[in-house]
């Protein structure tokens, strides 16, 4: 038995189990959330062809017959394969009408691939030994990179809004969408090299396998705390910012005009701030918009640009950590824990990194310090 058609049958059995294992971590979730599930049935797709693939490798014997037959089919399930786990990463982390709009690129860049195989099997080189078989290669070269790069920068784009537009812990969507990058480039990357030689193959195919493993892991331990995008950044929010209101003068931003156009919304919060509604766990910019009752959601994002020269979750960290020093100076027997829940934390890290972030030191030491302020003591 060759160490070729091991590693095949190696690819088979891992692509099957982490297929599986997308399927059955179906039933685990507690709620549904329905851009996670479009890109878990993606995923699933995508590892049922690369099994499919591997079988038929192993049963038709591409690869052996030479390295350059086996590239040509293995680009044939490749770039699908690969565009279904890119299209699931994007699927999660973008807006609905760009998602269309990757959909198409994708699947134009599958069908020229498709059009030169069928050119070169046409050919009197069936094999794809000839140019055909060079063009080929470098589409597939192009849409990988084209796979990896385009989701990155959704993400980056995607995680500022986010981050603009909740006061919550964005911590597992931070871990997610680096994670996921760094083993899609590893994956995609590696898988362009390896594809070209079997020694090679035999060298990179196993952390390419690693690679798309620990991808899936992540994949499903996203899924278990992971809320809608939407309902933080509008799936019609494609730009970094909203527009801004036509009725201001942004020649004169200290004149009576203005001064009366943020005057009801600062009325507003400064009500919403006395009833401490800030103190509400997973709050964001459009669940605000909502309490307050007739603000626009671009007037007030253009309020805490303009006027207060800063964003919602900046400011809504300031007041929670207004609260939680108040919190922990009348009550210094309360554990962290309990500060969080009543400040509107979503947990006691998040809490602990405000302190770090904004005081250099952590809730306990800061306790501390200010019990010992409190007896005249410096």
């Amino acid at each position: 038995m060759s160490s070729l058609y091991l590693l095949q049958f190696a690819c088979v059995i891992v692509c099957s189990l982490l297929a599986l294992m997308l399927l059955l971590s179906r039933f685990q979730v507690r709620w549904l959330n329905r851009s996670y599930e479009t890109s878990r049935w993606l995923l699933f797709t995508a590892l049922c062809l690369l099994t499919l693939h591997y079988g038929l490798q192993m049963c038709l014997g591409f690869r052996a017959q030479s390295d350059k037959s086996g590239v040509v089919y293995n680009i044939l399930f490749y770039t699908p394969a690969s565009f279904l786990i890119s299209y699931a990463v994007w699927s999660i982390v973008c807006s609905k009408s760009a998602l269309k709009r990757y959909g198409v690129v994708g699947g134009l860049a599958y069908l020229a691939t498709l059009v030169t195989f069928f050119v070169g099997h046409s050919t009197d080189d069936p094999g794809g030994r000839g140019l055909l078989f060079y063009v080929m290669y470098a589409l597939f070269v192009c849409s990988i990179v084209f796979f990896v790069v385009m989701p990155f920068r959704e993400m980056r784009r995607r995680r500022r809004l986010i981050e603009n537009n909740t006061g919550g812990d964005i911590m597992p969507y931070v871990r997610y969408m680096w994670a996921s990058i760094i083993f899609l480039f590893v994956a995609g990357l590696m898988l362009t090299v390896a594809m070209l030689d079997v020694d090679v193959l035999y060298v990179l195919g196993p952390v390419v396998l690693l690679s798309l493993f620990v991808f899936v892991q992540t994949f499903v331990t996203l899924g278990l705390s992971l809320l809608p995008t939407a309902e933080v950044v509008p799936d019609d929010d494609e730009n970094d910012c909203f527009d801004e209101p036509q009725d201001v003068d942004k020649q004169d931003e200290q004149g009576d005009k203005v001064n009366q156009y943020f005057e009801p919304i600062e009325n507003a919060l400064q009500e919403w701030v006395k009833s401490k509604g800030f103190t509400t766990e997973g709050l964001t910019l459009s669940a605000l918009t909502s309490a307050l009752g007739g603000v626009n959601r671009g007037d007030l994002t253009y309020y805490f640009e303009r006027h207060l020269h800063t964003t919602f979750r900046v400011w809504l960290s300031e007041l929670r950590l207004a609260e939680a020093k108040r919190l922990m100076a009348e009550h210094p027997e309360y554990s962290n824990d309990a500060v969080s829940s009543a400040c509107g934390f979503s947990s006691r890290a998040q809490l602990y990194n405000i302190f770090r972030d904004r005081e250099q030191m952590s809730p306990g030491e800061w306790k501390a310090r200010a019990g010992l302020k409190s007896q005249g003591v410096e």
